[in-house]
């Protein structure tokens, strides 16, 4: 698959915050998106991959900006619970010394994208107003696939409450080449106080542009440990 040039709504003013900034081009190496929402990179080795696209992981970020930006409820809950949460498992670090997202992605690296939807954020399940959204509790969370590069949380397909997405930069900044998850689960045995575990296995599929499809005929196996502990 050939690589491609960053699309305008994604990898913008940080990878936490995917489709909600406008271009990179408007983004400077040292602006930073994160604060509260976002923690900073960790070298963790209690993450593994497995399969043809598995890559060694050497930084785990904990983010909850990215659902909050795609869907406009809140995430982060009272007690430390989470509504929903994206991680970013990377072989590089990603991030500047003020703990913002590099403008413009390391070449080469390899980086994957796993988000999970509590109650509140399934369907079309918004929570009423004045209420909170309910939090993520352990369990297996279904894949829901969009058969589109450009994932959210919101806008899953009945009985969908993941999205597992995998990025290979390569060549001149800002190309990569992306996959995405037709199937499987991912399986979430921690979320809270900062800390997010579980695993999850899943069916991978090459998204081809040029032509734009995701090629379901070579989808292949991926699964995986994460374990992410916010500072």
């Amino acid at each position: 698959m050939a690589p491609v040039m960053l699309r305008g709504s994604r990898f913008v003013a940080g990878l936490a915050a995917v489709i909600a900034c406008a271009a990179l081009a408007g983004c400077s190496g040292s602006s930073s998106t994160t604060g509260p929402a976002m923690q900073t990179a960790l070298q963790d080795a209690g993450n593994t991959l497995d399969g043809s696209y598995a890559f060694p992981v050497d930084y785990a970020v904990i983010d909850t900006q990215l659902a909050k930006d795609q869907c406009g409820y809140e995430t982060a809950l009272a007690g430390g619970a989470y509504g929903a949460f994206a991680l970013w498992l990377s072989d590089v670090d990603i991030f500047d010394d003020a703990g913002g997202m590099l403008a413009d992605t390391p070449s080469p690296s390899h980086i994957l994208n796993i988000q999970v939807a509590g109650p509140s954020y399934q369907g079309s399940n918004a929570p009423p107003a004045g209420t909170d959204p309910l939090p993520i509790k352990p369990g297996i969370y279904p894949i829901g696939f969009e058969d589109a590069d450009d994932d959210e949380l919101c806008s899953l397909p009945s009985g969908g409450a993941a999205t597992v997405d995998r990025y290979d930069f390569a060549g001149d900044a800002g190309e990569y080449t992306q996959a995405t998850a037709l199937s499987g689960t991912v399986t979430v045995t921690q979320a809270g106080q900062g800390h997010i575990a579980g695993s999850f296995d899943v069916q991978l599929a090459p998204i081809v542009y040029g032509d734009v499809f995701i090629d379901t005929q070579h989808a292949v196996p991926f699964s995986g440990t994460f374990d992410a502990t916010g500072m």
